[in-house]
């Protein structure tokens, strides 16, 4: 049975799965806006990051983006782009993959590419 993400230490799952750390985590909450495969976009809030991914949670989710983060499966690809970048120019767009899926939010993990780098 999954529990809430803040009923659990930071090194399980709500599984009871430990959770391989490759990277220390800084507690960080910004407003992001995930795209799915189907191009569907809705708003998630990140609860922590770090150089390897985030942990995002649905904050104030209505009934669509609970089924929207519901729909994403482990191992699928998601486009994250932070909104409270500056007034200037937008956040770059990063692509990242679901890891793991719990009650309330989602851990993903930031994808390589050449020559970009993943900042909020």
């Amino acid at each position: 049975m999954l529990r809430s993400p803040l009923d659990y230490p930071e090194d399980t799952s709500a599984t009871d799965q430990p959770i391989r750390r490759h990277h220390p985590r800084i507690p960080l909450n910004v407003t992001v806006t995930v795209t799915d495969r189907d191009g569907q976009a809705f708003t998630l809030f990140t609860r922590d990051i770090s150089q390897g991914g985030a942990f995002l949670v649905c904050n104030l989710c209505g009934p669509k983006e609970i089924a929207r983060l519901k729909r994403l499966e482990v191992g699928e690809e998601v486009w994250i782009q932070a909104q409270e970048w500056g007034e200037q120019e937008e956040a770059p767009i990063v692509c990242a993959r679901v890891v793991r899926q719990e009650v309330g939010g989602l851990a993903i993990q930031f994808q390589e590419e050449e020559d970009e780098h993943h900042a909020f």
